[in-house]
């Protein structure tokens, strides 16, 4: 079988549909098509025959003829072969198939073949044409065969008859048909499709030649070609061509055509005109235009835009890039054309772009993916890259069409603004604050670790309105009417409630929160931070009290001083409980002022923050300049107030410079002993006092006192009931240090968390009485001496103290 049938789109259209019973043969005798009507004659399929040897198909014709003989089937076509000549075969007995419903069997049937050559170009047979005419009807009986004379007749009236039937076919055929005859090329005839192509009617065209009847395709081609087939008998065949005739409105319209020519042979062989077969294809070739104009101005819109743009079929290939690829990539469209730009991709984007790409191509779906493109240069940059499937009216896919967009430096800014965000949250877990953020609603979207370290909440439990479930009972209502009513109106607020700790105990908490919003003024929810403020609470409770104890003290001071003529005695000792009580005083205001001190600049800090945070418009409003102003006003008048404080305390705690003296230990001692002398021999107290390595120190006299007062009324107050009370007392040298080591025999300490020692108002025995501020103040005393306090207990075996004393420049030991 030829590798290509030669028969063009408009014959195999012909022969198959034509009346007539045509059999089309390739030269090598396989058939290329059959008509409609010989199928039917033959009862065979065409699917059957179609690319099979003739002769496998149709057995009965011996294919080797008897010597000087043409009556057989393939004798007929060798000649045609050879001498490319149409040949009339003599009459044949081909008997065909009977139909099963008939009987079965063979049915008789006589034959007129003819086989007719189409050359091609170079005069070679493109095709043979074997037509057949059956005459069986005209034979009647075995006499009428053998009668030759009636048989040819009847031959020739069966091919006027088939004459007529393909002038009919002809001008019934669904393509344009015209057949010019002689060197003038006469239009011998023209069917109606021919006659609309050409915008003549027939009586117009019949019997002129050709360019007399359409002058204005003179010059155009046509001419030129007609002449080349009727001189060299080579068809000639063109898609697409282009012709302009002159309608009836009077008016020349192109069009486009596919033509063939074809050279018309007598029997003879001799070339006495040209079939021409049209198919008109002008709708096809504008459609197609406009798709390529359509096309162009696509195109040309990808190549104004900013973005990388590209389109691919529906197999996935790339079939089209702009001029910002090639710029981007410096490659050409061939190094990336198809699937080509994977190079492209980054290694670590590579798979799950492919995964994503290959996704849509099958879902028909959008394709969007961020990923980093190498540029000319190899650095990689972050695109966004999207597709479009465009689809036909019928809902397929046939186009996609994709944008590649530089994000480089918005991921890189968002980068930073993740980055920031963490930092944000980094720097908001290491402040000595809990700080929260909520949205517009009211929900808590944010608690920072010290939030969480404090409650022991975590995120699912203390987000939205969860972490009021760390407010003590009595506190949630009064703590959520205020929250919500301030996010309501928008407003700030502060608020003190007592809040669960991790260990389970509740301390006193204040809560600020102000209102945030974004440049346009929109509302977006409360920033607020939480203080422990537990000490500070107890401070103020306790200096109410001893407020309270003082007024009392002052009233028996007042009933003491009148009774003064009647008991020095009584006035002393009231004197010395004064004193004591004026002691405590002083330390308690120095220690309550410093521990007040930072959480008021905490508090300070953290407004500038918030109105750091507020746009221009919202500190222009006059409610926030006069919230912001009365709290400042509040903080500063807070600040000043402590600072008073503190001046105060410090000229009563620490003297002035020249306070500082020669301290005797051993006469401190001494005068402790004697002070205590009342506790000691109640408690029948031992001393063991070993002071030999001693060296006199420089300290304030007020201080030494209150250090060595504190150690040993500790020792005489945590005696144990089971012994007899043993204070050993003793001095040594360290380093630069002098150690005065206070040992007791008494109850002891747990150690286990060592910061509650020296903390204020903390007791780790309530079964006597004390404020829990003398440890605290003589760590105080001798840190800000330069020294330092150690502590060494055991639960049951009793304490050592050792306080070191810091020596100075002339070896002796200062404060």
């Amino acid at each position: 079988m030829p590798q290509k049938n030669p028969l063009t789109r408009e014959e195999l259209k012909v022969f198959e549909t034509v009346p007539d019973l045509y059999l089309i043969l390739s030269p090598d005798l396989h058939i290329l098509t059959a008509s409609n009507a010989y199928l039917s004659a033959t009862l065979t399929l065409r699917q059957e025959i179609v690319g099979r040897h003739l002769f496998e198909v149709f057995p009965d014709n011996p294919e080797t003829p008897e010597a000087n003989s043409v009556k057989n089937l393939y004798a007929s076509l060798i000649e045609v072969l050879t001498k490319m000549q149409t040949h009339q075969m003599k009459l044949q007995r081909y008997d065909v198939p009977r139909p099963s419903a008939l009987g079965g069997g063979f049915e008789e049937k006589y034959w007129k073949p003819t086989n007719t050559p189409v050359l091609d170009e170079l005069g070679e047979v493109r095709y043979i044409i074997h037509k057949v005419s059956d005459v069986t009807k005209q034979i009647s009986d075995h006499r009428h065969i053998q009668d030759l004379t009636d048989r040819e007749q009847a031959a020739l009236a069966e091919a006027d008859w088939q004459q007529k039937r393909l002038i009919d076919f002809f001008m019934q055929a669904p393509v344009a048909i015209g057949i010019f005859e002689g060197k003038e090329h006469v239009i011998g005839l023209a069917n109606p499709l021919m006659c609309k192509i050409l915008g003549r009617d027939s009586n117009d065209l019949l019997g002129k030649p050709f360019f007399n009847a359409m002058p204005e395709l003179k010059g155009q081609g046509f001419d030129a070609i007609l002449s080349q087939v009727y001189n060299t008998g080579k068809p000639f065949e063109f898609e697409e061509s282009p012709a302009t005739f002159l309608m009836h409105n009077g008016k020349l319209e192109e069009g486009f055509y596919h033509t063939v020519y074809q050279p018309l042979m007598n029997v003879q062989g001799e070339i006495t005109g040209i079939i021409n077969i049209v198919t008109d294809v002008s709708e096809q070739v504008k459609a197609r235009k406009k798709l390529e104009e359509s096309e162009n101005r696509f195109r040309t819109l990808l190549e104004s835009i900013p973005q990388m743009a590209w389109t691919n079929l529906p197999d996935g290939s790339v079939n089209f890039y702009n001029k910002r690829c090639h710029e981007y990539t410096g490659l050409s469209f061939n190094e990336i054309y198809g699937w080509g730009w994977q190079p492209l991709v980054h290694p670590d984007d590579l798979d799950k772009s492919l995964i994503a790409y290959k996704g849509a191509l099958e879902t028909g779906n959008e394709f969007i993916i961020e990923n980093r493109l190498k540029r000319h240069d190899g650095h990689y940059r972050w695109h966004l890259n999207r597709s479009i499937p465009i689809q036909n009216e019928t809902g397929e896919v046939i186009l996609c069409v994709g944008t590649s967009t530089d994000i480089h430096e918005q991921k890189l800014l968002t980068q930073q603004l993740l980055e920031s965000e963490q930092y944000f949250r980094m720097m908001a877990d290491n402040v000595p604050a809990m700080i929260w953020v909520t949205d517009p609603d009211g929900q808590c979207t944010y608690l920072n670790k010290q939030w969480y370290d404090f409650t022991g909440q975590t995120e699912e439990i203390g987000l939205g309105l969860g972490w009021l479930k760390a407010v003590h009972p009595d506190d949630t209502s009064n703590t959520a009417n205020i929250f919500l009513n301030a996010n309501a109106k928008q407003i700030p607020f502060d608020l003190t409630y007592r809040l669960k700790s991790e260990s389970g105990d509740y301390r006193w908490a204040i809560d600020v929160g102000l209102p945030k919003f974004d440049a346009e003024g929109k509302f977006e929810g409360f920033v607020g931070a939480v203080y422990d403020i537990h000490e500070r609470k107890l401070a103020e409770e306790r200096l109410h009290q001893m407020s309270q104890e003082l007024v009392a003290t002052n009233d028996k001071l007042i009933a003491a001083n009148e009774q003064i003529q009647a008991s020095n005695e009584d006035l002393a000792h009231t004197n010395q409980q004064l004193s004591y009580i004026n002691a405590d005083m002083d330390n308690f205001i120095y220690t309550a002022s410093h521990d007040l001190r930072a959480p008021i600049t905490n508090i300070e800090g953290l407004m500038d923050t918030l109105m750091s945070t507020l746009s221009d418009e919202s500190r222009q409003s006059p409610m926030i300049n006069k919230l912001s102003g009365m709290i400042t006003s509040s903080i500063e008048r807070f600040k000043n107030t402590l600072n008073d404080l503190t001046e105060i305390t410090k000229v009563q705690r620490e003297g002035k410079v020249e306070d500082l003296v020669e301290i005797n230990l051993t006469k401190v001692i001494s005068e402790v002993q004697l002070d205590l002398s009342q506790q000691i021999e109640e408690a029948e107290a031992q001393f063991d006092l070993n002071l030999k390595n001693y060296t006199p120190i420089r300290f304030s006299p007020k201080n030494a006192r209150s250090i060595v007062y504190n150690l040993i009324s500790n020792a005489i107050k945590y005696r144990s009931p089971q012994r007899q009370v043993l204070i050993r007392i003793s001095c040594s040298i360290e380093d630069n240090y002098l150690v005065l080591s206070v040992s007791d025999n008494g109850l002891g300490m747990d150690l286990s968390d060592e910061s509650k020692i020296f903390a204020m108002f903390k007791r780790l025995h309530d079964h006597v009485d004390g404020t829990g501020i003398g440890l605290y103040i003589v760590k105080k005393i001798i840190e800000n001496a330069g020294g330092k306090i150690e502590v060494r207990s055991k639960l049951g075996q009793g304490t050592t103290f050792n306080v070191y004393f810091k020596q100075n420049g002339s070896n002796k030991y200062q404060c």
